[in-house]
C-alpha cells in the first residue's frame, strides 16, 4: 500500500495523471481496460469522493511498466 497525501487537485490534473498511469503501465493490455474518454470516477478501480480521486484498486489487472511520477498529483490516494 502506498499513501500519498497532498493538496486538492483539479479535474484536468487528475485526468492527465490517470492517463499517464494508463499509458505507462501498458493499459491496452490490462485485464479491465479504461475508456479514457469516460469520466475518471466511473473507471474500473478508481474511487472518488466529491469528484476527487481518493484511491485506486488495480491489483491483478496486469499492470506492466513504471508508475509515473505524476501520480503524486492526486489527492489522498491509496494504491492497492
Amino acid at each position: 500500500i502506498i499513501t500519498i497525501i497532498i493538496g486538492s487537485k483539479g479535474q484536468t490534473i487528475q485526468e492527465n495523471t490517470l492517463r499517464d498511469l494508463y499509458l505507462s503501465t501498458n493499459g491496452q493490455n490490462w485485464k479491465t481496460k479504461w475508456n479514457l474518454s469516460s469520466g475518471i470516477c466511473s473507471r474500473f478501480g478508481v474511487n472518488c469522493t466529491n469528484g476527487q480521486v481518493t484511491s485506486l484498486f488495480l491489483s491483478n489487472n496486469n499492470l506492466q511498466g513504471s508508475i509515473p511520477l505524476s501520480l503524486s498529483n492526486l489527492n489522498l490516494i491509496n494504491l492497492y
